[in-house]
């Protein structure tokens, strides 16, 4: 047998508080499934944390990440010394384009001084400065008679510049062989003179037949040589 209540306000409050529970409870329902089905769908990625840096006054600033500047590439462009355009000067005359000859003698106290000429026969313009080498030669085959010239300073060493046709001149000191003993001069026949210009390796020939001393070991020299000058 059941009791039934016959207080009104009892009554009262219990028609209208069902339906409110009913109410709440289906949307407490309601939630927790809309929620299970979200959080299992829906997939979530972290934000990328921002570096913080704690100022000394208590607050943070953010840090900007740092950055780089790019290295300079700008190579200056090469430069090229110009080559020089000044003319070279003339060259030292060559055997070659030299042309030898023997002028006129004059004697005096037991020497002959001849003047050895030495003319520019090339195309263009060369230079002579110091001494020739000179010594007789005979035999028919340029054998060296006697000893080479000796070099006189009388004639100060200047650089002559030929043009083509003009010369030069060196001065030679022949000394008579008849003014040395015979025994020690050994005198003997010679063709002539061979003669290296100034700084050159390569001879010319230049007649002259006579006598000269065979000897190298005469107490004096039997020939002389003077710087080339012009003339």
């Amino acid at each position: 047998m059941t009791m039934r209540s016959t207080d009104p306000v009892a009554r009262t409050s219990r028609r209208f508080l069902a339906p409110l529970l009913g109410v709440g409870a289906a949307a407490v329902l309601a939630a927790g499934c809309g929620a299970s089905s979200h959080s299992s769908s829906a997939s979530t990625t972290a934000p990328t944390a921002v570096p913080v840096t704690t100022a000394a006054g208590g607050g943070s600033t953010s840090t900007a990440p740092a950055t780089t500047a790019p290295a300079a590439t700008t190579t200056a462009p090469a430069t090229t010394a110009p080559a020089s355009t000044a003319p070279a000067g003339p060259q030292p005359c060559a055997t070659a384009q030299l042309t030898l000859s023997l002028g006129l003698g004059n004697g005096a106290a037991g020497s002959t001084y001849v003047p050895l000429y030495l003319a520019n026969s090339g195309p263009s313009t060369c230079t002579l400065s110091g001494y020739p080498g000179v010594s007789y030669v005979g035999g028919g085959n340029g054998t060296q008679i006697g000893a080479a010239a000796t070099r006189d300073p009388s004639t100060p060493v200047a650089t002559v510049s030929l043009a083509p046709g003009q010369r030069a001149q060196s001065q030679l000191r022949l000394i008579d062989p008849y003014d040395f003993d015979t025994s020690t001069c050994k005198m003997v026949p010679v063709q002539g003179f061979r003669v290296y210009p100034p700084g050159q390796t390569a001879a010319a020939f230049v007649k002259d037949p006579g006598q000269a001393c065979s000897s190298t070991t005469l107490p004096q020299p039997a020939l002389f040589v003077g710087a080339v000058r012009a003339g």
